[in-house]
């Protein structure tokens, strides 16, 4: 096992005492205030967006030299846009709220 570097440790302990002093000072302590820039600009330093977004385009042009595009490979999208919200609510309620059921004799509350 390697030993961390001092100057690893001494953020490591830095980060934590700030945690623990922002965690002491209450819940609402903990929200902060961003704007729709500082957001955006948090979204583009992570890896992820930037590849979504290449795979995206390079299917788009793929799909634009293979096929002409038609106003009715539109709806695709916009229908997962407008049944995204009904699907995570039916997931929410359906999947995360269920309750144990009994299957013969087992009792998920006593073999649990």
């Amino acid at each position: 096992m390697t030993k961390a570097s001092p100057g690893i440790e001494a953020k490591a302990a830095a980060r934590l005492a700030s945690d623990v002093a922002r965690l002491e000072a209450g819940p609402g302590a903990r929200r902060t205030s961003q704007s729709l820039g500082q957001a955006a600009r948090a979204f583009v330093r992570h890896p992820s967006p930037w590849l979504i977004g290449s795979v995206l385009v390079g299917g788009s042009v793929a799909r634009g030299f293979v096929h002409r595009y038609s106003w009715t490979e539109l709806l695709v999208p916009v229908a997962l846009v407008v049944l995204f919200p009904v699907i995570e609510w039916v997931v929410h309620v359906c999947v995360l709220h269920w309750r144990p059921r009994r299957l013969g004799l087992r009792s998920p509350a006593v073999d649990g």
